[in-house]
């Protein structure tokens, strides 16, 4: 008798194995390539993260509100300033916007205390804003201008409220 595979003729559709000549990629190859495909998908994923969190809406450093008194020659109006932040925020301008569309600015006069002002963390502020206009003119608007002072990232809230 002859041994195994030697000598017998393969028949039709099979196929028999011999050391060295069955041919395919190694391990290494394969696991390198695995690598390959991980490390470009991890940067396609860090791309697309990246674009997402730049379309997502920040979230406010600071809510404002404000209510409005008449006075003889104007208005005083009363705004509160809230800090949502972990750290200390500064409110670095005011701006009222009158129903005319005239649009004032406050930082160093016209509003007490004066700006820059920082607000501790998770703290209120009230700001009192004298505005002197001519009859028939109301506060449309206010918007607050803050920055975390940390990173220097500022931000333009607008005030809920009114008279």
């Amino acid at each position: 008798m002859s041994q195994e595979g030697e000598g017998i003729p393969e028949e039709k559709g099979e196929r028999r194995s011999r050391k060295g000549k069955e041919r395919g990629i190694s391990e290494i190859v394969s696991v390198m390539a695995l690598l390959l495909i991980a490390v470009v998908a991890v940067f396609a994923l860090r791309g697309w993260l990246s674009t997402q969190q730049s379309r997502m809406t920040n979230i406010d450093m600071a809510t404002a509100s404000y209510s409005v008194q008449t006075t003889f020659s104007g208005y005083v109006i009363s705004l509160d300033v809230r800090n949502n932040l972990q750290g200390n925020l500064a409110v670095n301008q005011v701006q009222v916007i009158l129903s005319n569309g005239t649009a004032l600015s406050f930082s160093a006069t016209g509003i007490t205390p004066a700006l820059p002002n920082t607000i501790s963390a998770k703290s209120d502020q009230i700001y009192v804003i004298t505005v002197n206009t001519g009859s028939g003119v109301a506060v449309k608007q206010i918007n607050v201008q803050v920055q975390e002072p940390v990173s220097l990232q500022s931000q333009w809230i607008t005030a809920i409220g009114g008279g």
